[in-house]
């Protein structure tokens, strides 16, 4: 858990928080929710999945606590594509808020999330049936974000987010110059 330290966050990191923000509002989630992703990823019966979609009340992404996403560091892995897309703004958002200051593995699995392990022509269905999800908008503010994480290396893993730019979401910034 975090501390109760405020926040003071640069103009960049700022700016993309705005910006995600902005392209991300109104973006449904899909069948899969947090918590219950969670359960998924310590193979969890139906019961305990039924459970844990209790505990995720939110109704737009805005309202997901910080508390939530710092408890469920694996969901991205195991949410369903419009989950995916849902939950990807309000984890940016945290790990530009937190990566410097706290201990979790959030940041990283958050940029995992943008990564494939395939080269740039051959990234796989289950990768692109998520990325596709994105517009352009979206597309380039994950760009910008896996940008920001890659210069800030001595606190995020600058190495898989520059992979990713580099294999996929490079695209995105050199359209629009960022």
């Amino acid at each position: 858990m975090l501390n109760a330290m405020s926040i003071v966050l640069d103009t960049e990191a700022e700016s993309i928080i705005s910006n995600i923000r902005d392209v991300f509002l109104g973006v449904c989630r899909g069948t899969i929710t947090l918590h219950e992703a969670e359960v998924i990823d310590n193979y969890g019966s139906p019961d305990e999945r039924a459970e844990a979609r209790k505990l995720d009340t939110d109704e737009r992404w805005e309202h997901i606590p910080d508390a939530h996403i710092e408890e469920c560091t694996t969901a991205l892995s195991h949410v369903d594509p419009e989950s995916w897309r849902y939950y990807i703004a309000p984890y940016m958002i945290w790990s530009i808020q937190h990566f410097r200051t706290s201990n979790s593995i959030v940041s990283d699995f958050t940029i995992y999330t943008f990564a494939t392990n395939e080269e740039p022509e051959e990234i796989g269905k289950y990768s692109l049936e998520r990325y596709r999800l994105l517009d352009e908008k979206q597309s380039r503010c994950v760009c910008r974000f896996l940008r920001y994480m890659a210069k800030n290396g001595n606190y995020a893993d600058d190495r898989v987010a520059n992979e990713a730019l580099q294999k996929y979401w490079g695209r995105f910034c050199d359209k629009c110059g960022t």
